[in-house]
């Protein structure tokens, strides 16, 4: 079975690295989190491709979100389109070491699949990632009913395998990432008090990586503010020049890049909409352009443009 996956391409241009932006659950490729990072990166001078995954915004319909089991085919698929520009659309085909992900919540986990799926993605950047599903449900259970997580949890989890007709056990980072042997590049944020996701995700996570040969570059924990507002994944907002300056310190380190090249170290930091992105395009043929007052208009895609980002087919 084959999905169309619908994203939005912003273009830097074919000697800069790319960076696939991957939303979480029960959002898409328009939501705070993706378009922030994605103007973040863009107006560093990195290529963006932010795909909506399947029962997301505009992309395929299944009818069954699977945490991971199906949707990291089409965080791949959509950097399988980067990687080989199949309808011409970016204009080039980018090298797979110049490519790397990027996931938020649900879409940190979809991450760190496909990441460890395929091995030519050389760095992975997660924000308030699940490590293990399982774990996270057992703890939402215990914030609704405290101390009975564990006594509902196998019930619980055997209906969500039955409603996905997957074994949701089966494509888990911690069974996937290799211990020995890989030394490709890692960064990870996560609130401290994070009320969707808990701390002990990414704590699990990072105790897992301490014994493998990955190397985490770049950590950040943090206490958000607001009693009143969600903390899940807000670290961009209430800290905006300093992710902005981590996500530029990671990727630089990746890729051999200088702060400069970002904007840092020129007096050019302040936060402005990219110039350039008259040339953001839509993968569905959609374009975007900025108008002479900074804002954004869609133009209608011609009739005949194709609808494509093919998500890479499921292996048996």
């Amino acid at each position: 079975m084959q999905i169309d996956i619908t994203a939005y391409y912003f273009a830097a241009g074919a000697d800069s690295p790319t960076v696939v932006v991957q939303h979480g659950n029960n959002c898409n490729n328009r939501d705070n989190t993706v378009i922030t990072a994605a103007f973040f990166l863009h107006s560093m001078g990195f290529n963006v491709i932010t795909p909506n995954l399947r029962n997301h915004g505009d992309s395929g319909k299944t009818g069954r979100i699977t945490w991971g089991q199906e949707e990291a085919y089409d965080t791949l698929g959509a950097w399988d389109y980067v990687v080989t520009d199949p309808e011409g659309k970016i204009g080039f085909a980018q090298r797979p070491e110049k490519t790397v992900l990027m996931g938020f919540s649900m879409g940190g986990l979809i991450s760190r699949v496909a990441f460890a799926l395929e091995p030519r993605i050389p760095a992975l950047f997660t924000d308030s990632a699940h490590w293990n599903a399982r774990n996270v449900l057992e703890w939402s259970i215990n914030q609704e009913y405290p101390g009975l997580g564990r006594f509902f949890l196998p019930s619980a989890w055997f209906w969500a395998e039955h409603i996905t007709g997957h074994d949701l056990d089966r494509l888990i980072p911690e069974k996937l990432f290799q211990r020995e042997g890989d030394r490709r590049l890692l960064a990870n944020i996560h609130a401290t008090n994070d009320d969707i996701v808990p701390i002990q995700q990414s704590q699990d996570f990072i105790a897992y990586i301490k014994d493998t040969d990955f190397r985490v570059l770049q950590e950040w924990y943090e206490k958000l503010y607001g009693d009143d507002c969600e903390i899940h994944c807000r670290v961009h907002l209430q800290y905006p020049e300093k992710y902005k300056f981590f996500l530029c310190s990671f990727f630089s380190e990746v890729f051999d890049r200088t702060p400069e090249a970002c904007g840092f170290g020129e007096g050019t930091s302040t936060l402005r909409f990219p110039t350039g992105i008259e040339s953001t395009l839509r993968l569905t043929g959609e374009m975007i352009q900025q108008t002479s007052n900074g804002s954004l208009q869609r133009l209608v895609p011609a009739a005949s443009t194709p609808s494509y980002v093919g998500a890479r087919l499921r292996e048996a």
